[in-house]
């Protein structure tokens, strides 16, 4: 057992009822563990003889977002909060600097002064601060090599299509002339309502106008087992007759589109334990999406297979058996299987529920080097922030206040929803083999009414009137920028 002090004075015990947390082993990989809460202490359980813990934690003069601690034992009985957050940051901080000597990425005499006297001070939200610039600085660097050898000229920026039908001429013309490519519905709920009945009537009508349009798709998800996307059919097949009917799925929806469609999600969300309804083990979601990768392939050699992964810090998630199982750690295990396929999808939201804890840049680009360890290609498949602190009556998560999930400096705005988009941008197209970037609800209008509708509070790009927000204007901008080839 391990007890960490959480006060910061005497007078004040800090509150984390509201927060959310975790552990990471030795390697950072999520580990499982027990963490409550008794009087002013945490107190940790686990099996783990070393870990850190990770905590939605308030920091005076940044935010409120997800941090990590030093390297914590069993062997010593109790810390101070404070200092092992300090200690960690600290650690993050050199390693990073390392890290960009090693890869001979310019480290200059300012940034070293600054950190050695944040050190020096130990101030929390300096350390913070300076982590956070030093990883944005580092992969501003990094893009701006790969802009000027014209690396960036093939990098897509795509759009969620599913409210093409319903929001008129106006929408669908912003749409077009905004993005690159666009994700078509292909949700079990929507196709297969009935054992032995296909439905694409909602599928065509959107893969036909994008057609028509000369607009590329990709198909959003092949398979997805989570419990909104199942009809209740579905849930009554035994493991063998599922194989079965997920063969034939495949099969009729790649033969179907083939001509139109050479981009697919092929599975979505699998390591993950709300999104398995079926309650499959880890070694059947394996052996599944070994045929359907299989599949894809056979009917469609050109294609261009994305395994797509949501909680992509694993923060739900320990090595076990069963969902949910860090996602790069299922990710390795299906890549010594054998199964093939081109890219890994990832899914980045926040601002709602505190699961989707907001992050900071250093934890962000943190996360995203152990996607690219894979050496698979890189797509940022669904993407959004809020552009309000408010409840959103009208979205996915309707009584969900941003406030939950964090804040990253200050409360969400129009202005914060631009500013944190675009270094998430730079953070990622920065990374090797990063090839494109979603966004998933385009406009605030409308009403919430099925799984791809609007989904966090204020996503959108554009307000309910369709007049476009900063973070619209600055994507355009970003896109304009990146392809174009700079001396």
């Amino acid at each position: 057992m391990v007890k960490l002090f959480a006060t910061k004075k005497k007078e004040k015990i800090l509150d984390f009822s509201s927060s959310w947390y975790y552990l990471c082993d030795q390697k950072g990989v999520p580990c499982d563990g027990e963490i409550f809460f008794e009087d002013e202490y945490i107190v940790i359980n686990s099996l783990e003889n070393k870990f850190f813990l990770n905590l939605l934690y308030e920091i005076e003069g940044f935010g409120k977002v997800m941090v990590r601690t030093e390297l914590l034992s069993l062997k010593k009985n109790t810390y101070h909060l404070n200092d092992v957050l300090i200690n960690g940051r600290i650690k993050e901080i050199s390693g990073l600097i390392s890290r960009l000597k090693k890869e001979s990425i310019p480290v200059s005499n300012t940034w070293l002064k600054d950190f050695y006297n944040a050190q020096k001070k130990r101030n929390y939200s300096q350390l913070m601060n300076l982590g956070e610039i030093l990883s944005l600085k580092s992969a501003r660097y990094l893009l701006r090599l790969k802009i000027i050898n014209g690396r960036m000229k093939s990098f897509k920026f795509g759009g969620q299509a599913f409210g093409l039908i319903e929001h008129g001429d106006a929408y669908k013309k912003r749409f077009v002339s905004f993005y690159d490519y666009a994700t078509a519905p292909f949700y079990f709920f929507l196709t297969r309502p009935q054992r032995n009945k296909t439905d694409w009537k909602f599928t065509d009508k959107i893969v036909d106008w994008l057609s028509s349009e000369n607009i590329p798709i990709k198909g959003h998800p092949l398979v997805w087992f989570h419990q909104a996307a199942l009809p209740e059919w579905m849930k009554l097949l035994s493991y063998e007759e599922l194989k079965h009917f997920i063969q034939q799925h495949v099969r009729e929806t790649v033969l179907r589109y083939k001509n139109r469609i050479h981009i697919w999600d092929i599975t979505n969300e699998f390591p993950t334990i709300d999104a398995n309804a079926l309650n499959l083990s880890i070694n059947q979601l394996l052996e599944l999406l070994s045929i359907i990768s299989k599949e894809v392939k056979r009917i469609q050699p050109e294609a261009y297979r994305i395994i797509n992964i949501s909680d992509i810090f694993g923060s739900k998630s320990y090595i076990h058996d069963i969902p949910s199982v860090p996602p790069v750690y299922f990710l390795r295990l299906a890549k010594k299987r054998g199964i093939e396929f081109e890219a890994v999808g990832l899914q980045f939201y926040t601002g709602m529920r505190k699961e989707f804890a907001c992050r900071e840049f250093l934890d962000i680009g943190r996360q995203l080097d152990e996607y690219v360890s894979l050496g698979k290609d890189l797509h940022l498949t669904e993407c959004e922030i809020p552009s309000r602190h408010d409840v959103d009556p009208e979205c996915f998560f309707s009584a969900d206040h941003p406030e939950v999930a964090g804040k990253w400096h200050k409360p969400w705005s129009e202005k914060i929803q631009s500013e944190y988009l675009k270094n998430l941008l730079i953070t990622f197209s920065s990374k090797p083999k990063a090839k494109a970037f979603t966004w998933w609800t385009f406009t605030d209008k409308g009403v919430h009414h099925d799984i791809g509708s609007r989904f966090i509070p204020f996503g959108g790009l554009l307000r309910r009137d369709l007049s476009p927000k900063p973070s619209y204007i600055m994507l355009n901008n970003f896109k304009n920028e990146i392809r174009q080839t700079k001396e």
